[in-house]
């Protein structure tokens, strides 16, 4: 899997010169990624994150320094969002096939959406989902209580 992820990663574009390199793009990646599957999406976090898991990244990934803060930081401004998420749903979908066969569809009401005096007003979101490892593949909001069939779901 750490090959395969860093094959996949490897074709994301490198802006840093060079000889200011000290961590490889992909080790920088895979731990905010790694932050983020967990539900980190703060700066400061997912550098806390990763210094408390620094033997995880370590046995897992041979990733045996990481990033300060600032670096995790120019890292996130410099590269494009639009390079980075294809390769993730690649990964994903290239996961997904070793989660399972079962896809689940469920409409839910987000609560405290809905407007005063107006129960059914509340934002409805439905959700594809593999049901043996709980993986959200897709999301969208659907109008009102609505049958959710005619809902298109769209993936990342």
């Amino acid at each position: 899997m750490e090959e395969r992820l860093r094959e996949r990663l490897s074709i994301i574009p490198e802006y840093r010169h060079e000889s200011y390199i000290e961590h490889k793009l992909s080790d920088m990646l895979i731990v905010i990624m790694t932050a983020v599957l967990c539900g980190l999406d703060q700066l400061q976090d997912i550098v806390l994150f990763a210094q408390e898991r620094v033997d995880f990244f370590t046995t897992y990934f041979g990733i045996r320094t990481l990033p300060s803060k600032a670096t995790v930081s120019r890292l996130l401004n410099m590269v494009k969002a639009e390079a980075i998420i294809p390769v993730i749903v690649e990964i994903m979908k290239e996961e997904a096939k070793n989660l399972g066969e079962i896809l689940a569809f469920d409409g839910k009401a987000i609560r405290s959406t809905s407007k005063k005096g107006k129960p059914y007003s509340a934002l409805q979101i439905l959700t594809a989902y593999m049901v043996e490892s709980g993986v959200v593949l897709a999301q969208t909001s659907i109008d009102e209580k609505t049958n959710e069939i005619h809902a298109k779901l769209v993936s990342p």
